[in-house]
């Protein structure tokens, strides 16, 4: 049958009814009836695949985004110096001890200790717990 629709097709064309007055079964004209206009399903059309590719893009870019800052994490980590790295936990102990602080002030004055989870108030040399990290004092969810 498909051989059949080519034959018609070529039919058509040698009688100069190709492509609109073709009448082969299954034949449907896909020519431009419009060249060099867009049509509204053409932008339509376009539109969508714009909309695909961008979507595609973004991910593309944010996978690669996310590469790079990991190399760059990685890169930091391995050049960060024991001063640094020292005057990192001083920092940290400074805002740790000053969140303390201000928590256990505004528990206190809310009447609300029991319920108050403050971090951990640390003196000079103190090991046990340690500092929290960036990430933790950051994110902390204390009342």
């Amino acid at each position: 049958q498909n051989r059949l629709a080519g034959v018609c097709i070529e039919m058509c064309k040698q009688v100069l009814a190709y492509p609109e007055d073709c009448t082969c079964p299954k034949y449907k004209d896909t020519t431009d009836k419009s060249p060099g206009v867009t049509t509204w399903d053409e932008l339509n059309e376009r539109m969508d695949g714009l909309s695909s590719w961008g979507k595609d893009s973004i991910k593309s870019w944010i996978k690669q985004a996310q590469s790079l800052a990991q190399v760059k994490h990685d890169q930091m980590h391995m050049h960060f110096s024991k001063a640094c790295s020292k005057l990192d936990v001083a920092h940290r102990v400074q805002v740790q001890n000053k969140l303390a602080a201000v928590c256990e002030d505004t528990c206190k004055a809310a009447k609300v200790t029991s319920k108050c989870a403050c971090p951990h108030h640390l003196e000079k040399g103190d090991k046990t717990p340690g500092p929290m990290t960036w990430q933790e004092l950051l994110n902390a969810n204390w009342m």
